[in-house]
C-alpha cells in the first residue's frame, strides 16, 4: 500500500486540481469553510502527473500547473494538509473500494467529503459521487457535491483551459483560471542577438510537463525576484533570425 501519513479528522476533497481554476477554487473554499465550522483540518488529495497524462501520453500536451505551482495555489486557500500522489501503475489499479477504505478513510478520517460534480477515482473510474453516496453511512461521513461553474455560458474545466491555451486564446483561459496563466523557468543562454539591437531577451527553460501556449507573440508581465516589467514573449519559431 502507499506510504501516506495518518492525518487527524478532516474535511477532505479529492481531485486533479490542474490549474486550480474558479471551479476548483469553489471546492477549496467549501473545504476550508467547513473545516473552520467543524474545527478540524482541511485536507486535499491530488495527483501528479495527472491520470490522463499517464494513461494517454500521446494525447497529452502538458499540465496547466507544475507540481510546485499546484501545491502553492492550493496552500493559498488555507488548506492544512495536501497529499499529491504520484499517479503510476500502482495507483492506477487500486479499486475504488480500496482507495476509499485504505486511503481516504484510514489516512484522512473525513467527517465531510467534498467533490466536484464530475470527479472519479479508483480503477475504471468507479469512485464517483454515487459510489461515495452509497458508502456514506458505512463510513460515517457527510458528502457534498459542488456543481459546475460557468463563465460566459461555458463550463469551466481544466481541459477547456488547456484547449484555449493551445489555440492561443489566453483571454478565455485567464477568465476560467481567475488569474493570468503563468510560465516559470530558469533563464538560459541564447544567441544574445537581442541585446545588440536594443531589445535584450531572456530564454526560459520550462519543466517538461508544463503546457506551453500555441505559437504567437504575447503581451506579458515579467517577474524577476520581486520586480515586475512589461514585456513581449515569443513562443514558436524565429524566422527573422533564421
Amino acid at each position: 500500500m502507499l506510504k501516506i501519513k495518518k492525518n487527524n479528522e478532516s474535511v477532505l476533497s479529492i481531485g486533479n486540481f490542474d490549474g486550480v481554476h474558479l471551479g476548483h477554487q469553489k471546492i477549496l473554499q467549501t473545504v476550508k469553510e467547513l473545516s473552520i465550522k467543524h474545527k478540524i483540518e482541511a485536507s486535499i488529495i491530488s495527483f501528479y502527473p495527472s491520470p490522463f497524462s499517464f494513461l494517454y501520453p500521446s494525447k497529452f500536451y502538458g499540465h496547466i500547473d507544475t507540481y510546485t505551482e499546484k501545491n502553492e495555489k492550493i496552500k493559498k486557500h488555507g488548506i492544512d494538509n495536501i497529499e499529491i500522489l504520484e499517479f503510476n501503475n500502482k495507483i492506477r489499479h487500486i479499486t475504488a473500494e480500496d482507495f476509499l477504505s485504505n486511503i481516504i478513510i484510514d489516512c484522512f478520517k473525513p467527517k465531510v467529503i467534498v467533490v466536484g460534480y464530475d470527479h472519479h477515482f479508483g480503477y475504471n473510474k468507479k469512485g464517483d459521487y454515487d459510489f461515495l453516496y452509497k458508502n456514506r453511512e458505512k463510513y460515517n461521513y457527510e458528502l457534498i457535491k459542488i456543481n459546475k461553474e460557468l463563465i460566459e455560458g461555458m463550463t469551466i474545466s481544466s481541459s477547456k483551459i488547456r484547449e484555449s491555451l493551445l489555440s492561443g486564446k489566453v483571454d478565455i483561459a485567464n477568465k476560467m483560471l481567475g488569474s493570468f496563466f503563468k510560465i516559470r523557468g530558469i533563464v538560459i543562454k541564447g544567441s544574445q542577438l537581442g541585446g545588440k539591437i536594443g531589445f535584450p531577451t531572456a530564454n526560459i527553460k520550462v519543466e517538461d510537463l508544463k503546457l506551453i501556449p500555441g505559437k504567437g507573440v504575447y503581451l506579458v508581465v515579467v517577474k524577476i525576484f520581486n520586480k515586475e516589467y512589461m514585456g513581449m514573449s515569443n513562443i514558436g519559431t524565429k524566422p527573422t533570425i533564421n
